[in-house]
């Protein structure tokens, strides 16, 4: 009976000691908004904007153009938003990021395929110019129109910029150890309700890209003041700049990126696209979202081979080398994101059936 006892009490203090660290483990999102295309000049929009979040004490990363397409300074005399830019980059509720120089097209976006000569003066032209107005280090580039090659990377690293804010998007492979991908995530501030409840009890981080245009009838400045009244009161919720991540603890890198890149059937089921997901939780989802087309993909296939065959027996699976082929395919199809979500189910049954007609075709030989 005592060592029942012991054996009871181990297992209490083992469930006890459980229970407490997970209950210490607390979910928390954190949340950047970014303000593109900003400039430094006199904007109706641009003011209310900067004053909304100051108000809400809610952070904002502005995202300014430094020059014009004659690569002239932008920096208007008597710009009334600047006193306030500067209280907040200095308390660090604003953080300045760099948006480019022009923020013109010219050959992929404004610096993707330039040579790294003229992408470091630009760079550096620009980060110089708003390090000179602000008297603040510049961390974050956010590329015009998304759009960077290898050489945009280097030229950071040269002007010590360790943060970039593109978009989380296929085919974005420059990717590097140096630098910390945090990618907009959302642009639609109507579908940030739903993104904060469906991920309240997951670690992740929410980008919130927006522009002056974004504010129409659809969602007004009225609308964003309500919004961020709402997200203050969220104690999962932790609203930073770039800047004030902890880049060591959070990890932004290429491995996280690829592992949340793409939505798939079972992230659209649990409602966590608008999120970077850890990455461990997103490599799970990935690989039970594959687990479960494998799963169509067989019982399609022996369903089928039962109808076709007009047998009761199922072909037996270490005999039968299509169903290695059916496997081999949809793993690929799934893993890679080669076709869209809801694509993959009839592409899925539809390989399950053209194995088997492989199998009975190869029997016939």
């Amino acid at each position: 009976m005592k060592n029942t006892e012991v054996m009871k009490f181990k297992l209490t203090l083992i469930l006890f000691i459980l229970f407490a660290f997970f209950c210490s483990t607390v979910a928390e999102l954190k949340i950047v908004f970014r303000y593109d295309d900003f400039i430094l000049k006199s904007d109706k929009t641009n003011e209310q904007v900067v004053t909304i979040f100051h108000k809400n004490h809610i952070p904002l990363v502005l995202g300014v153009i430094p020059a014009d397409s004659t690569e002239k300074f932008i920096l208007q005399k008597d710009f009334k938003l600047l006193p306030l830019i500067k209280e907040g980059v200095n308390n660090g509720s604003i953080e300045i990021a760099l948006h480019g120089f022009t923020h013109q097209q010219i050959i992929n976006g404004e610096f993707a395929g330039l040579n790294i000569i003229e992408q470091n003066r630009r760079i550096s032209i620009g980060k110089n110019f708003l390090v000179s107005v602000f008297k603040t280090n510049i961390k974050t580039f956010i590329p015009p129109f998304n759009a960077y090659d290898s050489n945009t990377l280097r030229v950071l690293e040269k002007n010590k910029m360790d943060i970039l804010s593109s978009a989380l998007c296929v085919g974005q492979s420059f990717c590097n150890k140096q630098i910390a991908y945090i990618p907009e995530t959302l642009e639609d501030f109507n579908d940030l309700h739903l993104v904060l409840n469906k991920n309240k009890n997951r670690n992740g981080v929410i980008v919130v890209m927006f522009h002056d245009y974004t504010f129409n009838r659809k969602f007004s400045l009225s609308d964003l003041d309500k919004l961020l009244k709402y997200i203050h009161t969220l104690d999962y919720v932790d609203a930073i700049t770039f800047s004030q991540f902890n880049l060591d603890a959070d990890k932004l890198d290429e491995t996280r990126m690829k592992a949340n890149l793409e939505s798939n059937f079972l992230s659209k089921q649990f409602h966590i696209s608008g999120v970077i997901q850890t990455t461990r939780f997103a490599n799970l989802i990935r690989i039970i979202n594959l687990t479960f087309y494998l799963f169509l993909a067989i019982a399609v296939y022996f369903l089928a081979s039962l109808v076709i065959s007009k047998k009761r027996k199922i072909p037996i699976l270490n005999k039968n080398l299509s169903i290695l082929l059916l496997v081999f395919v949809v793993s690929i199809f799934v893993w890679f994101h080669l076709l869209a979500p809801l694509k993959l189910i009839p592409a899925t049954i539809f390989i399950s059936i053209v194995s088997i007609f492989i199998a009975k075709f190869k029997r016939q030989i």
